[in-house]
């Protein structure tokens, strides 16, 4: 029951980050400017610099995806245990 409730909570709570980031001005124009920043670059590299540099921003968004992934539900549980613990 409880990791249902939990899987819910952290559903509907991604739900919320996701229309956030998508009204954030401040987030938008940062992936704009990496976005023109990254295609300036590739045309400066060989195919297979690109290859590499591709593949070297696909594992570093994972990366960066898991670790906030693990500290956003890391946050979640310290927030039940404060919100629910036996006093």
């Amino acid at each position: 029951m409880r990791d249902t409730t939990f899987d819910m909570i952290e559903n509907l709570m991604a739900d919320h980050l996701d229309n956030a980031l998508h009204e954030s001005t401040e987030y938008k124009e940062a992936l704009s400017a990496a976005g023109e920043i990254f295609e300036k670059l590739k045309t400066e590299l060989t195919k297979e610099q690109q290859r590499l540099l591709d593949q070297y921003f696909i594992l570093s968004s994972e990366t960066t995806a898991i670790c906030e992934k693990i500290a956003y539900r890391q946050g979640m549980r310290d927030l039940f245990k404060i919100l629910f613990q036996d006093e």
